[in-house]
């Protein structure tokens, strides 16, 4: 295997992985290392600091390994090229970079679809605009497998990933794309953070997706009966949304919506859209109800309505709702954050629901003000609701209706649960109206319930409780 061939395949990689290819001093710790050369001899060679080229190669190692899916290093670079077996990828794929656009001229996948490109060539592409920077934490393997296998496997539609604000939902998108991307012609972050309209959304996608087959009758898609649940969408909309379905029925295509939250509205009836959103409601049930080989993953950390009817009865459609994580994984980060007391960190874990978020949040303050000790921090007796959490909390409260508050203040004075029977007992409310505020916070993930002695019980995580005390 020659050193041209690594570099080749190390830069398809890092230009997926990226949008950016290698440079200069990444291909010459590769050269080195093909070569069996020191740190200090590929820093000699370049004309830089030795530290400066361990902390370049170090981030390449990293880069490599969340591509490749592959732990890769210094010392098995080598040995890890031989036992894939790579090909002589100049001869089979051609990346080309368009701005953060990836292009690869490239064979399709196989055995993907159903329905054959009309072209002999299919042109891979990914879009990595909007995908977040930084080292997101993810030990779910377990949830990344589930989703995996609902995509490739089961070929589903729409995949939900779901969960409170700072659970994990693009952490574990982020270490799902590496796995399923190379079953893809084309691949789409974007983030609804910004609230773009769905016809901006559907017009660049129209640009970007590989056009449909004119020689093959164009799906249509009927909205008599949908008309009212999306506010009469205009003709172009309509024809807009026509192509975008032609081509994730012709094509095999992966579009992720990142913050879908965004275009929710959080108030009254929670799940529905924001005003001028309304028309996202008729582009996710087109996806999950209309017969094609592409698949949209949404992260939202609200549940938008209609994903419980369409998982009800459609199983292309799938909904993952990540919990706290476990012990195991939990005492991941706290030992990444070199915390003290390993026999107090059980009782940290559960004050805040094993949300990685919120441990990185407290884990930080430990380390800053406890000198590292968990036991300290612990020491007091009462649960601290950090500025920071309590900042994502806050906007989550401000969005509550009065008798959703109502419902929490009732489940913060219990520790153990509270029944439905019991918070009926305990209002002045309907058992209607109440029904549906306890679905709302369920909705929000707010509220979690546990079976106990054959009846359901609806409870708060402790840091969620003491939140609410604070706020009666």
């Amino acid at each position: 295997m020659e050193v041209q061939q690594i570099i080749e395949w190390a830069d398809g990689l890092v230009l997926i992985q990226t949008g950016k290819h290698l440079d200069d001093l990444e291909t010459a710790i590769l050269q080195g290392t093909y070569q069996n050369q020191k740190y200090s001899e590929i820093a000699a060679g370049y004309n830089c600091s030795e530290p400066h080229a361990k902390k370049v190669a170090y981030l390449l190692w990293k880069t490599l390994s969340q591509a490749s899916g592959e732990e890769i290093n210094k010392s098995n670079l080598r040995s890890t090229c031989q036992r894939l077996q790579l090909p002589a990828l100049s001869n089979s794929e051609e990346f080309v970079t368009i701005d953060t656009v990836t292009q690869t001229n490239s064979p399709p996948p196989q055995g993907e679809t159903t329905t054959q490109p009309y072209n002999t060539e299919s042109f891979r592409r990914i879009d990595r605009t909007d995908i977040p920077n930084g080292d997101y934490f993810c030990d779910r393997q377990e949830e990344v497998a589930t989703l995996k296998n609902w995509i490739l496997q089961d070929r589903s539609h729409l995949v939900s990933i779901l969960g409170l604000s700072g659970i994990g939902k693009t952490a574990v998108a982020l270490h799902l794309l590496p796995q399923i991307q190379d079953h893809f012609d084309c691949v789409i972050w974007r983030s609804l953070r910004t609230l773009p309209s769905l016809s901006s959304i559907l017009t660049y996608l129209t640009q970007f997706l590989p056009p449909p087959n004119p020689d093959i009758r164009p799906l249509t898609i009927s909205y008599a009966s949908t008309v009212a649940e999306a506010q009469n969408p205009s003709h172009q909309l309509a024809e807009q949304l026509s192509l975008v379905m032609e081509s994730f029925r012709q094509h095999r295509c992966l579009l992720i919506l990142d913050d879908v939250q965004a275009i929710l509205n959080p108030h009254n009836l929670v799940g529905g859209y924001k005003p001028g959103y309304e028309s996202y409601r008729l582009f996710f049930k087109t996806i999950g109800e209309l017969s094609h080989n592409s698949c949209l993953i949404m992260n939202s950390s609200i549940l938008p309505q209609e994903l419980i009817e369409l998982t009800n009865n459609n199983h292309r459609v799938k909904c993952l709702t990540l919990a706290g994580l476990g012990s195991d994984s939990a005492h991941n980060i706290l030992t990444s954050a070199s915390l003290l007391d390993a026999d107090n960190w059980q009782e940290l874990i559960d004050i805040y629901g094993g949300n990685p978020g919120f441990l990185k949040i407290v884990s930080r303050t430990i380390k800053e003000f406890f000198g590292g000790s968990v036991k300290q921090y612990l020491a007091n007796n009462s649960i601290l609701v950090l500025p920071e959490i309590k900042h994502i909390l806050d906007y989550f409260w401000q969005q509550l209706s009065d008798l959703e508050k109502q419902v929490m203040g009732r489940l913060s004075a219990s520790d153990s649960g509270v029944s439905m029977a019991d918070l009926l007992e305990n209002t002045n409310h309907n058992s209607s109206d109440l029904l549906w505020a306890v679905q709302s916070l369920q909705k929000r993930f707010l509220v979690d319930n546990i079976q106990r002695e054959q009846q359901t019980l609806f409870t708060l995580i402790p840091v969620i409780r003491e939140y609410t005390r604070q706020c009666r």
